[in-house]
């Protein structure tokens, strides 16, 4: 009989001092808006970036043979198509959240 493990969800609290201006994070900080300057849609090149507090560390998986690490997030994203989730490095997101930047940096 082999070992299962058994992955949760893991909760993320959006940072409000590292989003984009037209973002509102709920005072929980489980939640967001887009409040838009404007009734358009953002672009692609503008997309609004809103970063989590916590971190992420792997466990390494059962599979030792590919070293695998497992985590994962539940997400509501609404009615809306136009959504992106991603993961950013650690020394990416260093970076965005102390240039205050909008928009992602190409690598990470």
């Amino acid at each position: 009989m082999g070992i299962f493990w058994f992955l949760s969800p893991v909760p993320v609290t959006l940072d409000p001092d590292c989003k984009h201006p037209e973002l509102t994070i709920s005072k929980d900080g489980r939640g967001i808006q887009h409040d838009p300057a404007s009734l358009g849609p953002a672009t692609p090149s503008e997309a609004l970036v809103a970063v989590g507090r916590e971190g992420f560390v792997p466990r390494k998986d059962h599979d030792k043979e590919r070293g695998t690490c497992r985590g994962y997030w539940e997400v509501e994203v609404g009615n809306s198509l136009d959504w992106e989730l991603g993961v950013l490095s650690e020394s990416v997101r260093g970076r965005v959240r102390q240039e205050k930047l909008e928009r992602l940096p190409e690598e990470g």
